[in-house]
């Protein structure tokens, strides 16, 4: 969930100002409730991995910070297959693939590009009027251009029109190309996605959603026999008007035409994992719903979801570099067919360390808290 209005790089990078985070909390369960570790005795089991990355440049703070980071933590959690999301630059994949290299040799991403730049024409006069509405009452603050939009500086955005809205949420890079001509789609039309294993990856290939603004699509692929679709499915953007010309009319309606779209890749029996961010949330008590219909849609079809307690968005000072006050699920591992018997963990929550301009400060991995499940091989 990044595609959100956040133009302003530094009134992201401050998010950090919330620095008084605690420290994450991680919990496993099984169908049983049973949360021993003598669950699966070693080498019965396999465990599947989401984690959305949040490596969006302008979107989600020190990225460049992060990027060396993620691979050490992926391999600490032990994780035999991970879906990654937000992985969104050719150098950034390749270096988290090379440090992988040795424990997941096996891995597979679809390079998918821009279609092509348009005019946009946002007046230079309300975008600058906007900068200046960020600056002045949300950098401060560290607070992101997200919620800045929604509150402080819902005026000066409601000000802009609704292609300089969707313009600025494709370009959170650049923002002021938005005044010429941009970028249709997000990060020159990557979709984020990767797939790595410590088994051999066989019959992969990535199906294209046709969404708006983003590449949206599933990894297809069949791993010690399980079928697997490595996903990013469309965010409900509150923020971003739904772009015209397309088949669908809302965010929320792309994002559900999308269940069909993965469980259809799948086959119709054996083990069938669907696992990514599915920006889809339940109502569970102190978690809170968004496009809970997604989730019900695969529950219909059949698929389990193991990972709805915990939050994975968990906004400060749990996770200083989300954003909200919402806590919220978004990232989940759905099985069908593959057992009567699966625990669960959050992953990849851990606080690490980073140097920004010359400061060590603590901060996170992600925007997202990463999921695991560990099922019967």
């Amino acid at each position: 969930m990044c595609e959100y209005v956040r133009n302003m790089k530094r009134s992201l990078l401050l998010l950090i100002a919330v620095l008084g985070a605690v420290a994450a909390c991680s919990t496993e369960t099984s169908d049983d409730g049973d949360s021993s570790e003598d669950a699966f005795t070693e080498g019965t089991s396999i465990k599947i991995a989401s984690f959305n990355a949040g490596l969006v440049r302008g979107g989600v703070a020190l990225v460049d910070e992060r990027v060396p980071l993620i691979a050490p933590a992926i391999e600490k959690t032990g994780a035999d297959v991970i879906c990654l999301q937000e992985v969104w630059g050719d150098e950034d994949y390749e270096k988290i693939r090379a440090s992988l290299a040795d424990k997941y040799p096996h891995a597979f991403r679809q390079k998918t590009e821009e279609h092509g730049r348009r005019w946009f024409s946002c007046n230079p006069f309300k975008l600058n009027t906007l900068k200046g509405c960020v600056d002045s009452k949300c950098t401060p603050t560290g607070v992101s251009a997200e919620e800045c939009v929604q509150n402080a500086c819902k005026d000066e955005y409601s000000a802009l029109s609704d292609r300089c809205m969707t313009c600025l949420a494709a370009n959170t890079d650049s923002p002021t190309s938005c005044i010429f001509v941009a970028d249709e789609f997000v990060q020159g039309g990557r979709n984020g996605v990767a797939l790595f294993s410590k088994y051999p990856i066989t019959d992969a290939r990535f199906i294209d959603f046709g969404s708006a603004m983003v590449h949206r699509g599933a990894i297809r692929a069949t791993i010690e026999g399980k079928a697997i679709a490595c996903t990013h499915l469309s965010s409900d953007l509150t923020t971003v008007p739904y772009p015209t010309g397309h088949y669908w009319h809302s965010w929320a309606e792309e994002q559900q035409s999308e269940i069909a779209t993965v469980v259809n890749a799948l086959p119709s029996d054996g083990c069938r994992i669907a696992v990514g961010d599915m920006n889809s949330s339940p109502d569970n008590g102190g978690i809170r719903p968004e496009v809970p219909e997604t989730l019900a849609g695969f529950t219909a079809k059949g698929f389990k979801d193991w990972s709805s307690q915990i939050c994975t968005w968990c906004p400060p000072p749990a996770n200083p570099l989300a954003s909200g006050r919402e806590t919220k699920v978004y990232d989940h591992v759905l099985l069908n067919g593959c057992g009567a018997r699966a625990k669960y963990s959050r992953i990849m929550d851990q606080p690490v360390e980073v140097v920004h301009d010359g400061q060590t400060l603590e901060t996170r991995l992600s925007d997202h808290f990463g999921v695991m499940v560990e099922i019967a091989r």
